[in-house]
């Protein structure tokens, strides 16, 4: 049964504000067509390793105990160091 009014989506109570953007480490990417392996490089046409923890990290937050009102966030570091 429809009511005219939109239904709000159920994962949108889980949604976060957005996380601040930051600078990307590499100017440009290159597709390498032999190994189909994309290539990142700096503003000085110098590969950067996209796989070192030191150049790139993404950061994540979230919410222990769901979506309790009162709990702090916390940040999820994704770079663990594991290669």
């Amino acid at each position: 049964m429809s009511t005219g009014k939109p239904m709000r989506p159920w994962g949108l109570g889980r949604a976060s504000e957005d996380l601040p953007e930051v600078s990307l480490p590499y100017a440009t990417t290159r597709l390498d067509p032999s190994t189909q392996l994309t290539h990142f490089y700096d503003e000085k046409q110098r590969i950067v390793e996209m796989n070192d923890p030191r150049v790139f990290a993404a950061l994540t937050v979230s919410q222990p105990g769901g979506s309790t009102k009162n709990a702090a966030n916390a940040e999820d570091d994704s770079s663990s160091g594991q290669r």
